[in-house]
């Protein structure tokens, strides 16, 4: 299995890193004034391990959470099978940042085939199981743009579309055919 995460995903985290980051260097910096003791106190607070330990944990928190907030820019659109066929081809594009999950329902035992012909050699797509956000079963990356597997689960998979980060920060675009089999 592999991770797979979107650029929008890649591109919060990092910014929360970086919040991170200088909170981190703020807190150092601070406990280094000479008056830290005294403003503590004027909160009724102790400069103490157990305290700096808290602080830490609430800012790792937030980073986790930072996933959360991400998929909220990730455009869902279902995929449906005409009457009597067993597949879909999807033609769109994306630019940039962009990042689409193609959500399509099946059964456990069938075989899923997914391919992709692209005009950008940075557009990709990943196969998440049902419920699953951020594991793929599946990553066109590493694995090239075809899939084809028995799935060990029924419900919603998703086939997430989308451009690697460096073709993300320059805005680049890629008009991408998505074709998909079902049986």
């Amino acid at each position: 299995m592999h991770i797979g995460c979107s650029n929008q995903e890649v591109r919060i985290t990092i910014r929360v890193l970086n919040i991170l980051r200088l909170f981190l260097i703020l807190l150092v910096r601070y406990k280094h004034l000479k008056n830290v003791d005294n403003t503590l106190k004027n909160f009724g607070l102790k400069n103490d391990r157990k305290l700096n330990m808290l602080g830490y944990s609430i800012v790792l928190c937030l980073v986790m959470m930072s996933g959360v907030f991400a998929q909220n820019d990730i455009q869902t659109e279902r995929v449906k099978f005409d009457k009597g066929t067993s597949s879909a081809t999807i033609e769109a594009t994306i630019t940039g940042d962009q990042t689409i999950n193609y959500v399509l329902n099946v059964k456990e035992g069938q075989v899923m085939n997914v391919s992709m012909a692209t005009d950008n050699g940075a557009n990709y797509f990943n196969v998440m199981e049902p419920k699953e956000e951020y594991v793929a079963i599946f990553n066109g990356s590493i694995n090239e743009n075809m899939y084809e597997g028995v799935l060990k689960k029924s419900g919603d998979y998703r086939i997430r579309v989308y451009l690697m980060r460096s073709a993300a920060r320059r805005n680049e675009k890629a008009s991408y055919r998505l074709e998909i089999n079902v049986h």
